[in-house]
C-alpha cells in the first residue's frame, strides 16, 4: 500500500510576546514530529510571492487551520490596536472569515487555545466550534487523531432493531367494567330535556337538562374522571332516532350509553384485559316533543357539520330561562337515524322504538 499522505496543517497566531511566539514553535514542532505537514510563518525567512499571498495559498493549500486565540489576537482582528500592528493577522483573519462566509460551514478552522488563551478570545465565526488546549495531553491527543482523521472511539455497526416489549396488563378494570351510567345519580338528577346553543364562531352545545344540579353536576364530575375534558375515544354514544311514533306525539328520541367497541379498543391501548361480557351496557333514553315547526335539531346538525365536534354539558332550569354548568365533554360524533331505518328487534337501537318495546313486553306474557 503506497504510505499514508501527511495532513497539511497551517497555524494562524498573533505575536503577543516571544513567550506566546515560542510556545505556538513548540506546538508545530510537536506536531511536526507526529507526522502532520505543518506550516508556520516561523518556518520562513522572506516567502518569494510576499507574506500577504503566502498565508492566502497556506489557507487554501492546508487541511486543517489552526487558529490561536488570544485577546491581542482577537484585538488585532477586530482593529483595537494601533493600525501599524497587527496587519498579518487582520490580514489572515479576513481571509479565515471569507474562507468561512464561503464554505458556509466550518470543517477546516480549529480554534486552539494556549496558556494565555480562554474561550471568550475565540471570534465569533468559531465559537460554534470545538476548541483545543494542546498544553493538556488529553486535548492534544484529541486534536491530533482529528487532524489524522481518526476517531478515538469507533463507532460500533448499526444492530438490528430490538422488538417492542409485550404491552403491560394493568388489573382494576373496575372503570370499565361498570359503564358511565350511574343509576341513582341519573333517577336524582331528573332528566328532563335536551336544549342547543350555536352561534357562528364556537363548536355547537348540547346540553342535558336536568331538574337537580348538584347531581346532574356529579354526573358530569364522573365523566371529566374518566374522559377527561375530550371524549377521545367516542366511548359514549349518543343517538338521536327521529320518528312518527303510533300513540306519541311528533319528535325525536334521544339515547346515551356505551360503545363497547370504543371501550374494548381504549382497554386495550391502556393494556386493560376486559372481556366483552364484562363490559356493563347501560343507556338513557329520552323522548323530545318540540314545538310545531321547531328548527332547533336542524340548526345543530348543520353546525355539528361545519364544526366537526360539539360540547355536550349539564344545564339547570331557572326563573329567568336555563343556566349551564360547567364540566363539559367535548365529543365528535353523534348518530342521527330515522325509526324507518330499524326493522329489526337485533338492532340495538330497537330499545328506542315503542313498538318492539311493546312487543318485548308482551312476549314475556
Amino acid at each position: 500500500m503506497p504510505p499514508e499522505a501527511p495532513t497539511r496543517v497551517f497555524i494562524s497566531y498573533s505575536h503577543d510576546s516571544q513567550a506566546h511566539a515560542d510556545e505556538v514553535l513548540a506546538l508545530a514542532n510537536r506536531l511536526r514530529d507526529g507526522g502532520i505537514d505543518c506550516s508556520l510563518d516561523q518556518y520562513e525567512e522572506s516567502p518569494p510571492e510576499g507574506w500577504p499571498q503566502w498565508m492566502d495559498r497556506q489557507i487554501l493549500e492546508s487541511q486543517f487551520v489552526l487558529v490561536v486565540c488570544s485577546d491581542f489576537y482577537l484585538k488585532k482582528l477586530h482593529g483595537q490596536v494601533k493600525p501599524t500592528e497587527g496587519l498579518g493577522v487582520r490580514w489572515e483573519g479576513k481571509l479565515v472569515y471569507q474562507h468561512l462566509y464561503n464554505a458556509a460551514a466550518n470543517s477546516k478552522f480549529i480554534p486552539v487555545l494556549l496558556p494565555n488563551g480562554q474561550p471568550e478570545h475565540v471570534p465569533t465565526p468559531l465559537q460554534g466550534a470545538t476548541y483545543y488546549r494542546p498544553a493538556i495531553q488529553a486535548d492534544f491527543d484529541h486534536l491530533y487523531w482529528r487532524l489524522r482523521g481518526v476517531p478515538l472511539k469507533q463507532k460500533p455497526p448499526l444492530g438490528k432493531p430490538k422488538p417492542l416489549p409485550p404491552k403491560p396488563r394493568k388489573t382494576n378494570p373496575g372503570l370499565f367494567i361498570t359503564g358511565f351510567i350511574d343509576l341513582s345519580l341519573w333517577n336524582a338528577a331528573t332528566w328532563k330535556g335536551v336544549l342547543y346553543v350555536c352561534n357562528a364562531n364556537q363548536p355547537p352545545v348540547m346540553a342535558l337538562l336536568f331538574l337537580h344540579e348538584e347531581p346532574a353536576r356529579k354526573i358530569f364530575v364522573q365523566w371529566h374522571n374518566r374522559f377527561g375534558p375530550a371524549d377521545a375515544y367516542e366511548e359514549m354514544r349518543l343517538i338521536i332516532v327521529e320518528s312518527d311514533l303510533p300513540d306519541e306525539a311528533l319528535g325525536y328520541t334521544v339515547s346515551i350509553g356505551a360503545n363497547v367497541d370504543n371501550i374494548l379498543r381504549r382497554a386495550d391501548d391502556l393494556g386493560l384485559d376486559i372481556p366483552n361480557e364484562r363490559v356493563a351496557v347501560l343507556s338513557r333514553m329520552l323522548r323530545m316533543n318540540p314545538e310545531p315547526g321547531s328548527t332547533n335539531l336542524q340548526v345543530f346538525k348543520d353546525a355539528l357539520r361545519r364544526f366537526g365536534c360539539f360540547k355536550l354539558c349539564p344545564a339547570i332550569p331557572e326563573s329567568q330561562g336555563v343556566r349551564l354548568l360547567p364540566y363539559s365533554v367535548l365529543k365528535k360524533e353523534v348518530a342521527f337515524r330515522h325509526a324507518s331505518e330499524i326493522t329489526s328487534r337485533n338492532d340495538i337501537d330497537s330499545v328506542m322504538l315503542k313498538k318492539f318495546h311493546s312487543k318485548a313486553k308482551k312476549g314475556k306474557r
